[in-house]
């Protein structure tokens, strides 16, 4: 019996130890341990170096969160880094504002265009604006007709970047080009927008309603409102001044991606960004004029894992009276998938004989590395043997001061373009090791089984 003992344990040693001996050690990442890099281009003096994340990582990097990420000094040796989110400052809504409203009358004849007009102001004593109008020479005739409107914007804390335009509800269907323009003095006007068409649609038994002008940020005391087309379809009640909170978000990459008629589910076209790009906004670009459908858009980190909704309502492109309409873009809670669908749903009309395309928008995120060692500094990515930073952005930003971390730029270092390192070879899973402790485990098994066996026999020959 000892002696059984004894050889299930030889085995099984022999068979533990060398499983042990033949699994791979763990080595830290070189850089050919990556599929592909660029040479880095830092600014001089700057401890903590900046990077907006290329397009090309997010399309191989094999980890959502970019956890296949390094950067490397000339001596190959890797450097503290980590990769964080910057503030998009999306999760603060834009306050609102009703501007104070002066309406302008059409010139009389011999008084010069709108253009040309002097304006008169009136204040109140605490210097508030009571009246704007315009001052016609002496003895012209005024005029009943309104021709635009000025919008004291000078108690605004923050810049515009939009005017939400409301009129009484309107007996007909229209579509008006508007101009925007600011001044600070109303006599030097400069223009912001010049053909934004607002306009309301009655179109396939659904109402399309467009009342917002987008334009460039701006911060000035006055803005002017005209329209092309003679009157106003029904009377403007309000107009509301879109602010910018405080600092403004970061600026966003645009990218357009090619539809592909699902195969699968008839009605729905799906879009492959590439890689997880930090989706914020998209807008859906349908191919065919005149068409208004009710959709849903869905995304998914992976082509068959579970979608989730990004939204949910009317995509649009008419054309009424010259003016072609397109659905604005839509902001969806920020995410890094790769895949996006677009279904129309049952009750809307369908897409036409073209799928659409969509362009989405999105802020980079941004890689800090602390620049140790000498130049040239690599950045290397896509890697099936690389695991999480051991650093984070407090970490890495420990090492300067907080004036110095408030000063950081967005990007300090520049990156040259993509090329191969590893290969796409990086990218695959190392073959598995043969399963010796499975093997280990059959030989005690059947060794001990042998010798139970040998044991039984030799306990009855002693009984017979």
């Amino acid at each position: 019996m000892r002696a059984a003992a004894r050889a299930i344990g030889v085995v099984l040693w022999l068979a533990t130890a060398r499983a042990h001996a033949e699994a791979p050690a763990r080595t830290a990442l070189v850089v050919s341990d990556f599929a592909y890099g660029a040479d880095l281009q830092i600014a001089e003096n700057a401890a903590v170096q900046t990077l907006l994340v290329p397009l090309d990582v997010y399309r191989h990097s094999l980890r959502g969160d970019l956890a296949d990420v390094r950067v490397f000094n000339g001596r190959a040796e890797e450097v503290p880094h980590a990769i964080r989110t910057l503030d998009q400052g999306s999760t603060v809504e834009h306050g609102e504002r009703s501007l104070a409203l002066f309406p302008i009358f059409e010139p009389a004849p011999g008084d010069g265009s709108l253009v040309e007009s002097a304006l008169h102001v009136e204040r109140s004593a605490n210097g508030t604006v009571i009246d704007i109008r315009s001052s016609p020479r002496a003895g012209a005739q005024a005029r009943d007709r309104i021709v635009a409107y000025v919008l004291d914007a000078s108690a605004l804390e923050h810049e515009v970047v939009a005017l939400r335009v409301e009129l009484a509800s309107a007996p007909r269907s229209y579509s008006l080009p508007f101009a925007v323009e600011a001044s600070d003095d109303l006599t030097h006007w400069r223009t912001l927008a010049s053909a934004a068409v607002l306009a309301q649609l009655e179109y396939a038994q659904r109402t399309i309603r467009r009342d917002r002008i987008e334009f460039t940020k701006v911060r000035a005391r006055f803005m002017r409102l005209t329209w092309a087309g003679g009157e106003l379809p029904s009377q403007l009640i309000a107009v509301h001044a879109e602010l910018v909170p405080g600092e403004a978000p970061a600026p966003r990459e645009r990218r357009r991606v090619r539809g592909r008629a699902s195969a699968a589910a008839p009605g729905t076209t799906e879009f492959d960004l590439g890689g997880p790009l930090p989706v914020e906004r998209v807008e859906v670009l349908l191919s065919e004029p005149n068409t208004l459908i009710e959709a849903e858009l869905e995304s998914s980190a992976t082509r068959t894992g579970r979608y989730l909704p990004a939204f949910a309502g009317q995509i649009y492109r008419v054309k009424h009276q010259g003016h072609e309409l397109a659905s604005p873009p839509v902001d969806v809670a920020p995410r890094r998938h790769r895949y996006f669908r677009l279904r129309a749903t049952a009750k809307g009309g369908g897409l036409g004989g073209q799928v659409p395309d969509i362009e989405v928008e999105y802020v980079p995120d941004q890689l800090l590395f602390i620049a140790r060692g000498p130049q040239p500094f690599k950045l290397a990515y896509g890697s099936h043997a690389a695991r999480a930073s051991a650093f984070d952005s407090e970490q890495v930003l420990a090492v300067i001061d907080v004036d110095a971390r408030e000063q950081l730029p967005r990007q300090s270092a520049r990156a040259a373009p993509a090329r191969s390192l590893g290969g796409p070879k990086a990218l695959m899973p190392p073959p598995q090791p043969r399963p010796l402790r499975t093997y280990a485990l059959w030989a005690v098994l059947v060794t001990s089984t042998l010798v139970l066996a040998a044991l039984a026999i030799r306990l009855l020959r002693q009984l017979g």
